[in-house]
């Protein structure tokens, strides 16, 4: 009948409630703030080596870290780029890091600018064709 007890009193009903709040609360804040999954750092991504055009699948960080050891050919020990193929000519090619136009300079171009040095990125090395696709990693 104690059980009973706590929906009926007033005063053992509110401490409950209290108690539960508290307790909501206190995992709350261990989630947020002190709770760190260990994370693997890093996407698979197919890649492609620009000097031997080997191709594999990595995991990388940053693409544009050259002290990343990822970011080496396991074959010929250069940088590599995404794997990237062209819906064109359906060749495929490495899509390297490029130097970043530096904050004002974005900031002076107009839209038209912005798009066109974005699709200026994504060219195929072929055929000269926009219409290209990062290579996706393989279900295994």
């Amino acid at each position: 009948m104690k059980f009973i007890e706590i929906f009926t009193d007033r005063n053992k009903r509110n401490t409950l409630g209290i108690i539960v709040l508290a307790a909501i609360l206190a995992a709350t804040v261990y989630i947020q703030f002190f709770y760190k999954p260990d994370l693997s750092e890093g996407a698979l991504r197919v890649v492609r080596c620009p000097d031997c055009d080997t191709q594999g699948v990595q995991k990388i960080k940053d693409l544009a870290d050259p002290k990343d050891p990822n970011n080496k050919c396991h074959a010929c020990g250069k940088l590599v780029g995404y794997a990237f193929k062209c819906e064109d000519c359906d060749k495929e090619f490495s899509m390297l890091p490029i130097e970043r136009v530096p904050p004002e300079g974005v900031a002076k171009m107009r839209t038209m600018g912005k798009f066109q040095y974005a699709l200026q990125v994504q060219k195929c090395p072929n055929c000269g064709s926009i219409r290209t696709r990062a290579v996706s990693v393989p279900n295994e």
